[in-house]
């Protein structure tokens, strides 16, 4: 079904139950440059911001109720596929001979 659709929320459904997170390592570039590397370090850090501004909101009222869990839930998500994403990126730079 996943490779059909390509839908995204089947695994974040998936992801949501079990408290895990999917990343496709195949979205790394094999050899990547400067770009690459500021792309996905853009990616995280816009990714923070985006979990801090979704708290806010929450906590505007001083609660945080389960729809605005469920939206923060999603943003940390994808703050943590943008994190694997760096990892996977500085990997593609290590030194194989160590």
């Amino acid at each position: 079904i996943l490779r059909i659709t390509k839908d995204a929320r089947i695994l974040d459904a998936l992801g949501a139950e079990g408290d895990a997170v999917w990343f496709r390592p195949d979205e790394v570039p094999a050899a990547p440059a400067d770009l690459d590397v500021l792309s996905s370090s853009t990616c995280l850090m816009s990714r923070s911001v985006a979990v801090i501004e979704e708290l806010e909101d929450a906590l505007a009222d001083g609660k945080i109720d389960a729809e605005e869990r469920a939206r923060l839930n999603q943003r940390i998500m994808r703050l943590s596929q943008a994190a694997l994403h760096v990892s996977e990126t500085a990997r593609q730079f290590e030194d194989e001979k160590e």
